[in-house]
């Protein structure tokens, strides 16, 4: 293991997503449930399509005790993209979802919330490339079957060769993104 994780406890199980390098060289997303002592349930290594760098960096936890994960994921084709998954609390798949812009870009998610309907804002950034090194930020509001149901973007001030990127969300009880 030579990556970053993420963790989330919902009653007696705590969830884990993270990355990993691979003998290749090849980065892939970990996942793993382990129950309040420590003891591995279940885990799986998700390498994507296109063999390139996956990564997860948040998980949350719904209220029924699925597990949902975002990241970036190498599709075959499609570049580097969103991809969000949906575990249940015995890692069975639920779901998966995949943001991808256009092709080729470089789409990454930073962070992800719930909101109190079940449904997952993910924010990051995605790679314009239209005046050298321009990165702009992204939103996406997914439901709870992993639909997406819109995505904005901030384009920050077009004079400039600028780089936008939202790394932190919040929801308040209202719906309120932030």
């Amino acid at each position: 293991y030579k990556g970053p994780a993420n963790c989330m406890k919902k009653k007696d199980k705590i969830f884990v997503a993270g990355y990993a390098s691979d003998e290749t060289g090849d980065w892939n997303i970990i996942k793993g449930i382990y129950d309040k002592s420590g003891n591995l349930i279940w885990s799986e290594v998700y390498d994507d399509s296109g063999n390139g760098y996956d990564f997860s960096e948040s998980v949350v936890v719904t209220n029924s005790g699925d597990f949902v994960l975002s990241g970036t994921g190498t599709g075959f084709g499609t570049g580097q993209d969103i991809v969000t998954h949906c575990n249940d609390n015995i890692g069975n798949r639920k779901w998966s979802a995949r943001y991808t812009s256009y092709v080729p870009a470089r789409e990454y998610s930073n962070a992800s919330v719930m909101d109190a309907s079940g449904n997952i804002y993910m924010t990051g950034k995605y790679y314009t490339g239209a005046k050298g090194n321009d990165w702009d930020y992204i939103l996406l509001k997914l439901n709870s079957s992993g639909e997406i149901l819109w995505g904005k973007t901030y384009m920050g001030d077009s004079t400039f060769t600028s780089s936008d990127e939202a790394t932190d969300i919040a929801v308040d009880e209202n719906g309120n993104v932030y």
